[in-house]
């Protein structure tokens, strides 16, 4: 036989065993952070964290000035941390493994059961915590995850929108260094992502259907609905926006709200803005605020059985909103309900992993259909050139259907000469989810959308 290339006592390396080399490093790293931990980081929340300095030290440089350095932390087994433990322990795990918290089963085996708003919360604590800590591989990572649940669930935005809030605001969080510089460029990014979320989003994100779906305007702060009610870029009418401010104040629950992951942790560290002092005082809040709503703009029906019962809007506003509408005008049919902006969204849809090749790629917008936007993709298709339409239907009997399809030239979308490949039951006004399937010319895998603004900071 051929002879043996290895040397005489040397061993020839395991390539199945250096398959395994990593997941039997990050097995070992986490067994001797528990049995070998040598500090209890003390959350803000009172809950100790056990873990080992070196390994914390290995991976962040502000940890190994901290407990290597001349600081009194080098000298003790406790180190205080301005974090809760829903945060810290996700971090910790990071250090060992690169492994960051994800889902809704990463988030149990941190005895985290909260749900899905809550989960966005603990990820905007995570992004402050990594950018603290100087870990931007984990302050990218949770910020990407961030960008996606919103997507897939908006009343998620009013969470970010809060929690990005109250970052800039923690002492030592806005480092004079580059690292301050991205930590500003990431989280005015989340917080325009929010904000562009809310805006094109706006019933979605503020007032979904029951808690069930999320709490929407409820997550918001004084200052959030300050925010979100004087935008006017905000694609709602008038009265969408008073019915968000009455839910506000009427169905409040007396949830924590605005930077969960942070107010509580810090006492210096809420610097609110100036209608923040209101914030005890929903009702003093929404009635300074009612004065950002065109009250002319409310259908006069409206006016009578909604606004006036509240409490929120004068007996003198309200009689000059008549005045200036006068009813004769709705009783001859004209509308008064107006978007406060008709502008397309600014960036493209991205559609992926679908099992025919050709439907995936980046779709424009182009015209409008059942009220909403219509996006196109070029593409050849069995040899020919063909326009890939992402559109939404209107069927006879209300419900809507997102559809992938190729439409013949000079026909509207939705004939039955329209080539189907991939269907989205949804209302929403964008065909963002998982939901997808295959249709006549669809294959399997069906494909999932996802949102490219193209005028973000980078």
């Amino acid at each position: 036989g051929a002879p043996s290339a290895a040397l005489p006592g040397v061993a020839m390396p395991d390539r199945q065993g250096d398959a395994k080399q990593s997941a039997t490093l990050i097995s070992d790293l986490r067994v001797a952070n528990a049995e070998l931990s040598d500090i209890n980081l003390k959350c803000a929340d009172g809950i100790n964290v056990a873990t080992s300095r070196f390994i914390l030290a290995a991976r962040s440089r502000v940890f190994r000035r901290m407990l290597y350095g001349n600081f009194a932390e080098s000298k003790s087994n406790e180190v205080p941390v301005m974090f809760p433990s829903t945060v810290v322990r996700p971090l910790v795990n990071y250090c060992i493994s690169d492994e960051v918290v994800t889902t809704r089963t990463n988030f149990a085996q941190y005895h985290f059961n909260g749900g899905e708003e809550e989960e966005a919360a603990v990820l905007c604590g995570i992004v402050n915590a990594a950018h603290y800590f100087e870990l931007p591989g984990l302050e990218q990572i949770a910020a990407d995850h961030l960008c996606t649940r919103m997507d897939e669930r908006p009343p998620v935005a009013c969470v970010v929108l809060e929690e990005t809030s109250t970052a800039t605001t923690v002492e030592g969080m806005g480092k004079g260094d580059m690292l301050g510089v991205r930590f500003q460029r990431l989280t005015w990014n989340l917080r325009k992502r929010a904000m562009d979320v809310i805006r094109h989003r706006t019933r979605d994100a503020l007032l979904p259907h029951d808690l069930s779906h999320g709490r929407g305007v409820l997550s918001l702060s004084a200052s959030g609905i300050w925010e979100v009610i004087s935008d006017s870029d905000i694609h709602a009418d008038e009265l969408m926006l008073f019915q968000c401010l009455k839910k506000w104040v009427d169905e409040y629950d007396g949830a924590d709200c605005g930077g969960t992951t942070l107010r509580g942790a810090v006492a210096a560290a809420p610097q609110k803005r100036k209608h923040d002092e209101m914030a005890d005082d929903r009702l003093s809040v929404a009635q300074a605020l009612s004065s950002k709503i065109d009250l002319t703009k409310i259908p006069p029906s409206a006016l009578k059985n909604i606004v006036s019962p509240s409490g929120l809007i004068g007996k003198e506003d309200l009689a000059s909103a008549f005045e200036a509408q006068a009813l004769r005008a709705e009783n001859h049919g004209f509308s008064f309900s107006r978007v406060r902006s008709t502008s397309e969204p600014k960036g493209k849809v991205v559609v992926k992993g679908a099992g025919v090749q050709e439907v995936n790629g980046e779709y424009v917008p182009r015209g409008r259909i059942d009220g909403v936007t219509k996006y196109v993709k070029i593409s050849f298709w069995k040899g020919r050139e063909e326009a890939f339409s992402l559109f939404r239907f209107a069927s006879i009997d209300g419900s809507r259907t997102w559809y992938i399809s190729i439409v013949p030239r000079n026909f509207e979308p939705g004939s039955d000469d329209d080539r189907d490949f991939y269907f989205f039951q949804c209302q929403y006004d964008f065909p963002f989810g998982r939901d997808w399937k295959a249709k006549e010319e669809g294959v399997d895998p069906a494909p999932i959308c996802v949102w490219e603004p193209d005028n973000e900071w980078s």
